[in-house]
């Protein structure tokens, strides 16, 4: 083997090894911008008083060396890719709401990536029932054994509590003098109770002002609302 030969070959080998050695830099990623995923349960939305979870990833670098911030008004919590945002809200901000992604790089510095641009949505309205109406027909025998007003969400994404604070009853006899009751809780009280065990088919039930209040892991994330009626005919 000549002199030569033995010289291509250490060159090939010299530049298959810088080209090697220049693609692998651990925890940082070589392109000029790399590929940044957000997700949560919503998509682009995000509730405002809840508590959204969100995921962050940044091709190239570990969970550890990613971080958010915002400008906007929140609380923000979690790390290493995984934080809730819970945004706020008055009058007069805009509907769209901000997070900037960073990084932190092999020398430690800080660097801005992108920012996402997420939509702010309020927590919906629940549905008030009474016992499994939520209107419609009844029958006396459902009316003498349900003792509550509840309220709750069709197919939402997060968990949340229902808690009726107050509302009103009112008893329409069919031909007769309306009379309306207040209770201060989900419960019916001993008065309504009493009027619902005279009432007779074609008599008309109105549950309103339901003041509903919306909790997340226990602690309110909405002041009471108030939801719509529950209109009820009994049969």
């Amino acid at each position: 083997m000549n002199l030569n030969s033995v010289f291509l070959k250490l060159s090939i080998l010299f530049v298959l090894i810088s080209i090697v050695s220049s693609g692998i830099c651990l925890g940082q990623n070589t392109a000029t911008t790399p590929r940044v995923t957000v997700s949560n349960d919503e998509l682009t939305i995000l509730y405002i008083n809840l508590a959204n979870p969100v995921s962050v990833s940044v091709d190239g670098y570990l969970a550890e060396q990613i971080y958010i911030s915002s400008s906007e008004d929140c609380e923000l919590k979690g790390g290493s890719g995984s934080y809730t945002i819970k945004p706020t809200y008055t009058r007069g901000q805009s509907i769209k709401f901000g997070i900037n992604v960073h990084v932190i790089s092999k020398d430690k510095d800080t660097v801005f990536i992108e920012k996402k641009i997420f939509l702010l949505r309020r927590i919906p309205y629940a549905t008030p029932y009474f016992g499994s109406k939520a209107g419609g027909n009844i029958g006396r025998g459902e009316l003498r054994i349900v003792s509550f007003i509840s309220a709750r969400m069709e197919s939402f994404p997060f968990d949340l509590k229902h808690q009726v604070v107050s509302f009103s009853m009112l008893v329409q006899p069919n031909g007769g003098h309306s009379k309306s009751y207040d209770a201060n809780s989900n419960f019916l009280t001993a008065e309504m109770k009493e009027a619902l065990t005279s009432v007779k088919k074609g008599d008309k039930l109105i549950f309103m002002d339901i003041q509903v209040a919306t909790l997340q892991d226990g602690v309110e994330i909405t002041k009471p609302r108030k939801l719509d009626e529950i209109f009820l005919i009994v049969n």
